[in-house]
């Protein structure tokens, strides 16, 4: 198949020998030889594999994501308080000011950048709830530190 094809065999060796004007002009092969003919004319409908990748998000998207963000700033700031020495609703609180303040920058130089950023809700609500995660986070830890039997 390689032999028939023009391709040698691994590369080392000239796949066959060549003159110069020996009447072999490769650039007459048929088109069949190179492309099948279902590649080489246009369909009429192509389909759209990639419409997610250049379209701007959708609205519920930007919902998923805002709740994906909340299961990780509830489980972000409760690794805060587990890893606390002491004050474990005061280590998670701190990480939620982070949060606010990380947040805010994120919505000031994404403003008006275009579709691509999504709707001004996004930025405008992970600053909204990166205090209420971080008290969830918190709260979890310190009900789990009140459940444990005194030792």
């Amino acid at each position: 198949m390689f032999d028939e094809q023009r391709l040698g065999n691994d590369g080392t060796e000239a796949s066959r020998p060549c003159k110069p004007d020996d009447g072999d002009n490769q650039m007459k092969e048929k088109d069949d030889d190179i492309a099948p003919p279902a590649m080489v004319s246009k369909p009429e409908k192509t389909p759209n594999f990639g419409q997610f990748s250049n379209s701007p998000w959708t609205g519920t998207l930007f919902l998923l994501a805002m709740a994906y963000r909340m299961v990780d700033g509830i489980a972000g700031s409760y690794i805060a308080a587990r890893l606390a020495p002491r004050r474990p609703m005061q280590h998670s609180l701190i990480l939620g000011a982070v949060g606010i303040v990380l947040s805010s920058i994120g919505a000031v130089v994404t403003w008006n950048k275009g579709p691509a950023f999504g709707p001004h809700w996004s930025p405008i609500a992970l600053i909204v709830i990166a205090m209420p995660c971080a008290w969830a986070g918190g709260r979890l830890r310190v009900m789990q530190l009140r459940a444990r039997p005194a030792t």
